[in-house]
């Protein structure tokens, strides 16, 4: 129950890129794979491939985590397929209490992309500003609750 929380030591997200170019057996800058309580906040979080680049993937019952006040991108393009999601929740497992608050996100075919279980999925996206998506903004399928509000979409 105690959160590890990264985040930038002068509270300016723009100082502070975690990047990576992602490949197909890794398509993510950073994953969650089964990770409980952790916190970004204050940071960039940058996907910089050109076939692959998902900058956030969500896998096997992770829970409780939060996205706060960061820069997420991804590349921009006219893909329509789930490999250029900037956010990205695995799809069919059970990912619980998820919170994307007041982040700019960047490109990408999908800004956040969710397909869950269905059980018990809890997901919060709030006050985001999503930008230059090419498909949409958000997707959200198969979750018991979710709130979507407040968000800027261009």
């Amino acid at each position: 129950m105690n959160t590890v929380t990264f985040q930038s030591e002068n509270n300016d997200s723009t100082l502070v890129t975690l990047t990576f170019s992602p490949t197909v057996a890794d398509n993510y800058t950073l994953r969650l794979n089964g990770a409980d309580y952790v916190t970004f906040r204050k940071m960039t979080l940058k996907a910089t491939g050109a076939t692959y680049s998902r900058v956030i993937q969500i896998d096997n019952g992770s829970t409780y985590n939060n996205f706060v006040n960061n820069v997420i991108e991804g590349t921009a393009t006219t893909s329509t397929l789930t490999d250029f999601a900037v956010v990205m929740e695995n799809i069919g497992t059970t990912n619980t209490n998820l919170t994307l608050e007041n982040n700019v996100i960047k490109n990408g075919s999908y800004g956040f992309y969710y397909s869950g279980s269905g059980l018990n999925d809890t997901i919060m996206v709030r006050n985001n500003t999503f930008t230059n998506q090419y498909l949409r903004a958000s997707y959200v399928e198969l979750c018991d609750a979710v709130t979507i509000e407040g968000n800027t979409i261009t």
